[in-house]
Parts: structure tokens; C-alpha cells; sequence
């Protein structure tokens, strides 16, 4: 498929200097590479494109673009319409011909199959989050569509985010309502339902009403560009003050939550076990007393902690702060609670993360790394 839409393209030499056949072969290349790992053994995808590639939209874009092309120029009947987001179709067929255009549909690819929904007793059927009703005239109506497990939960006001993420909540939500409801009576009802939402999760009925009145259209001009932008860490009352310093210079400043529920709950990849891990900074605890050995290392951890354990039975007390802990205190490592309190590739960045917890904790390091003593406060709150 995208070989033919490469040579149908006459304006391809217009925007690179790559053949067809180079380009084919790259697209391969991508296509082909789809290599993960899991419990120490590699596995490489033989079907399909991979989850997560930017090269996957296009090309299932591209095959499905030419499945329909050819099951709609091969099917004996015309369709009034036919409309398509990604794998989702809402078309308009006649009863006595819907089995026999699903079935159709499912022989052009037999690795694509489609399923098909109608609509209910009540002319309603969903598409995406549209609902559209099949009126007694034969005309079509839309209102915003909710699945039934849908719990009206949103970004809370109260939550850890930048401000221009909750406005964004209010707008699109009062947005959805107006382009999706086809008459002001919908539109009214569900604007109803969206303030009473926001207000169930802690919106200010004044901040509602400021900005569900839609965004005012302004001209870019010279001015409104930036020369940079770059995206922060969220933290309340410090980078909302960075913005403004930034602002001053012609710097954008965005930002990001400093946790996601995505972050806590998702992770696809296979867990490497503690001793495998690398480049990490870690702590080491005393079995007698309180206090805990912080360091990092760029190796596998496990082959750090053979280091210190050597450390401790030379008595090594001149190389080794673990060591001078044990020999002079005459105390215990607990080994085995061992932790990892972070990752981090960039050394220099590892060294300030070792540096910062050293800092916050009661070690028995005897040194405080490179971060400034200017962050002792910030390190103690």
C-alpha cells in the first residue's frame, strides 16, 4: 500500500531526495524491528505493527484506507455514507444488507475483521463519544455520548496541577457540548449536567463561569513567540515563579505532573531484579542504629555491594565510610533491606540525586556531594 501511494505521488521528489525503493526499504526496517524482552528471553513480532511506534498510525491508516477503498468500490450496493475514525465506521445500510456488507467487509483482509452494532428500539446509536438519533423523519441528531460505567470523574481543583490544566477541563467539556449537540435543547441539558460535574469535583462556580465562555481568539503576532520552551515539573509555588522569571527572557515554560496515575500503576516492562539494576543511587541501612549509607553507582548494584561487603571484612575503614561505620561503632549492615531510591543515566545528575539524600537522611556518609548547602532547607521540608 504505501508503495503505491509513493508512486502515485508526483510531488515526492519535490520533498526528498530518497528513492521509492530506499524509502520502502527504511519503512521495512521500522516495520520489522519490533524486538522486547521478557524474563531474559528476546521475542521479536512477526505480525502487525508495534504498539507505541509513531510509523503504526500511518501505516494502519494507510491499509485502512485501502480496505475500505476496495470493499466499497466491490460491494454491489452504494452506501448513503461512510464515516471512519481509525478503526470505527458509522455508515447507513438498509436491514436485509447487513450481514451481507459485514461479511463482505471481512473478506477483503482476513486478518482485519470488523463487528457491527445497530441502533436500539429507540433509534439511538453511539459513535465515539457522539450519540446519534435516528429521527421519526429520517433526519439524524447528535448529543454527547457517556459509556455506562463513565463515573463523571475529572482532574479534581483541589489536585496537585498547574491551573491552565483544570481550565483546560472546564473547556473542553462545555467545547464537547456545543459541537456535539445538534439542538439547543441537548446543548442545554448538557451543559446543565457539566456544571453540575465540575462542581462535584471542586471547580469554584466563579471559575466556571470564567472560562466556559470559550477561549477569545487573538492574532499571533512577533511578540507571542517565544524563542524556547521548555517543560517543568509541577510544584505549587515554585514553578509558577520560575515561569514568570522565564517569561521575562522570551522562554515558554510548560508543564508536567511530577506523578501519574500511569506511573504508579503502569509498567509494561520485566522487572529487573534489585542486584541488576544500574545506574542508580541507593541506600545501605544499619541493623543497630538508624543511620543509612547513601551512594550511587553507574554498574549493576549488586556488583557495588560486593564492593562495600568487601570493604567491611578487610576492615577497610580508609576506603570505605560503611566500613569505618562498622569497625567504629562496632555495629551491623542489614544487607538484605538494601534499596534503590532512584535512577538516573547522566552522572552528574546522579551525583546531585545522591547528594540531595544525603541531605535529607542521617548518614554515616562523610561526604555531602556537589549539591549546594543553599538547599539544605528545601532537603529538610
Amino acid at each position: 500500500v504505501a508503495r503505491e501511494r509513493l508512486e502515485g505521488d508526483d510531488s515526492l521528489s519535490d520533498r526528498t531526495s530518497l528513492s521509492i525503493d530506499n524509502i520502502i526499504f527504511l519503512l521495512e526496517l521500522c516495520l520489522n524491528a519490533t524486538f522486547l524482552k521478557f524474563q531474559d528471553v528476546t521475542y521479536q513480532q512477526i505480525f502487525g505493527t508495534a504498539m507505541g511506534s509513531p510509523v503504526s498510525v500511518v501505516v494502519a491508516n494507510l491499509v485502512l484506507e485501502d480496505v475500505e477503498e476496495r470493499a466499497l468500490k466491490s460491494f454491489g450496493s452504494p452506501l448513503r455514507f461512510w464515516k471512519r475514525y481509525v478503526d470505527d465506521v458509522c455508515t447507513s445500510v438498509p436491514s436485509d444488507l447487513i450481514l451481507p456488507l459485514l461479511h463482505h467487509l471481512n473478506s477483503i483482509e482476513p486478518s482485519i475483521q470488523f463487528t457491527h452494532e445497530t441502533e436500539n428500539d429507540e433509534g439511538c446509536l453511539p459513535f465515539l463519544d457522539v450519540m446519534i438519533h435516528h429521527q421519526s423523519d429520517g433526519s439524524l441528531s447528535s448529543s454527547v455520548y457517556r459509556k455506562p460505567t463513565h463515573t463523571d470523574q475529572y482532574l479534581s481543583f483541589d489536585s496537585h496541577h498547574p491551573l491552565a490544566h483544570k481550565v483546560s477541563v472546564i473547556r473542553t467539556l462545555v467545547s464537547r457540548a456545543t459541537i456535539l449537540c445538534s439542538s439547543n435543547q441537548q446543548k442545554t441539558k448538557e451543559l446543565s449536567r457539566v456544571f453540575e460535574v465540575l462542581k462535584n469535583n471542586h471547580y469554584p462556580a466563579r471559575v466556571i463561569e470564567r472560562f466556559s465562555k470559550g477561549k477569545k481568539s487573538t492574532a499571533v503576532t512577533d511578540s507571542d513567540q517565544f524563542k524556547a520552551s521548555i517543560t517543568l515539573p509541577y510544584i505549587k509555588g515554585i514553578s509558577d515563579a520560575i515561569k514568570r522569571i522565564l517569561s521575562t527572557v522570551d522562554i515558554r515554560v510548560c508543564f508536567r505532573p511530577c506523578v501519574t496515575l500511569k506511573s504508579m500503576l503502569v509498567h509494561p516492562k520485566d522487572m529487573l531484579p534489585l542486584g541488576k539494576k544500574a545506574n542508580v543511587v541507593y541506600s545501605i541501612p544499619c541493623q543497630t542504629c538508624a543511620k543509612v549509607y547513601i551512594g550511587q553507582t553507574g554498574r549493576p548494584l549488586e556488583v557495588r555491594l560486593a564492593e562495600h561487603k568487601t570493604d567491611v571484612c578487610k576492615g577497610n575503614v580508609e576506603a570505605s565510610a560503611v566500613a569505618e561505620h562498622v569497625w567504629c561503632e562496632k555495629h551491623q549492615i542489614d544487607w538484605k533491606n538494601c534499596l534503590v531510591l532512584t535512577q538516573e543515566n547522566d552522572l552528574y545528575r546522579r551525583l546531585v540525586l545522591e547528594s540531595w539524600f544525603i541531605q535529607r537522611n542521617n548518614t554515616m556518609n562523610r561526604e555531602v556531594g556537589p549539591l549546594s548547602f543553599a538547599y539544605k532547607y528545601l532537603c529538610n521540608h
